[in-house]
């Protein structure tokens, strides 16, 4: 079991610190997959990251649409 389940990406090596802070898609994707497999949590707990991933996809649509 992992000491400290927060310390997850750096303890696996997967993404830089400084990448991961930054406001991605994936980054909203994988807490709110943490927040149901790591803690436990419902789907009402990760309606706010499911709103943004909806808006963020929106928006990259929507940019997509334009440079057509």
């Amino acid at each position: 079991m992992l000491k400290n389940p927060k310390r997850l990406e750096n303890d696996l090596g997967l993404v830089p610190q400084e990448i991961a802070l930054y406001p991605t898609p994936q980054k909203w994707a994988v807490e709110g997959i943490e927040k149901i497999v790591m803690y436990g949590k419902g789907m009402e707990d990760i309606l706010p990251n499911l709103g943004i991933l909806v808006l963020m996809g929106t928006v990259f649509f929507i940019i997509g649409v334009k440079k057509i």
